[in-house]
């Protein structure tokens, strides 16, 4: 590894970035964590496209090349350097290639014995001659076809995975409300109406007791607004039940 001179975020030169993403793509290949982390400044924050998080220090980094290395303990990479004219900022577009002979984990994909290759791009940014922000996109779903993770397109086995994606679209604003609902302290919105309730237009029902005796009837319309009326019961006055609907709060499972 050879160590160009760079002071502070001075615009870098060709020769700069020609060298740095050859020490990088060495620093890869040699499968040495801490020839990788010897290159970033200790606060370097790393987006890579394959971390199922944020990258911010160097424990962290040689922790996600090791994972990826134990999978894949013959990852190799070329790449091709440029830099952004004027600032401390520069990029590489690269090409990996491997086999997935070991687990990854995370997320638990066992071993395949296959090889896969990706296309990528680093954007990189640097201080006092160190990459102090790294952002790698890469075709995640296309790595993950290759290695079996994910269902070759228009399969019988993309359907599943049509279907999940499907549910979850379909509950993501029910979860999202009672989150922002949690969020702001108030209460959470009903569970959706059944079709029978959109019909009728009676979205949902409480029973209170007013303290004369009767129950009324506290209906939501689909506007959201309220209205509370008498409702007469058909129980016998003395009845037990009616007694227990006198002194008892109820509501529809519809609200629950």
């Amino acid at each position: 590894m050879v160590t160009l001179a760079h002071s502070g975020t001075e615009p870098i030169d060709d020769a700069f970035i020609q060298q740095f993403v050859a020490d990088w793509v060495a620093a890869w290949n040699s499968h040495d964590a801490t020839r990788l982390t010897a290159l970033m400044q200790p606060d370097c924050v790393v987006d890579d496209a394959a971390s199922a998080k944020q990258i911010r220090s160097h424990a962290e980094m040689e922790e996600f090349a090791r994972m990826l290395w134990r999978a894949a303990p013959d990852m190799e990479f070329t790449g091709v350097a440029a830099r952004v004219p004027g600032e401390a900022k520069g990029m590489s577009f690269w090409h990996g290639r491997a086999t997935m002979t070991g687990p990854m984990e995370p997320p638990g994909f066992a071993p395949t014995n296959g090889r896969f290759e990706a296309d990528g791009f680093d954007y990189y940014e640097f201080r006092d001659g160190k990459l102090t922000r790294l952002v790698t996109v890469q075709d995640m779903a296309g790595i993950g076809r290759q290695m079996l993770a994910m269902p070759p397109p228009g399969s019988l086995a993309e359907r599943p995975v049509v279907w999940l994606q499907r549910l979850q679209a379909a509950r993501a604003p029910q979860v999202e409300a009672v989150a922002a609902a949690r969020t702001r302290n108030v209460p959470r919105p009903p569970r959706p109406v059944s079709p029978a309730a959109r019909r009728t237009g009676r979205v949902g029902e409480v029973r209170v007791s007013p303290g004369d005796g009767g129950a009324r009837t506290a209906e939501r319309s689909e506007a959201g607004a309220w209205a509370v009326f008498p409702k007469q019961s058909t129980l016998p006055r003395d009845s037990g039940a009616q007694r227990h609907l006198d002194t008892t709060t109820t509501r529809s499972a519809e609200l629950h």
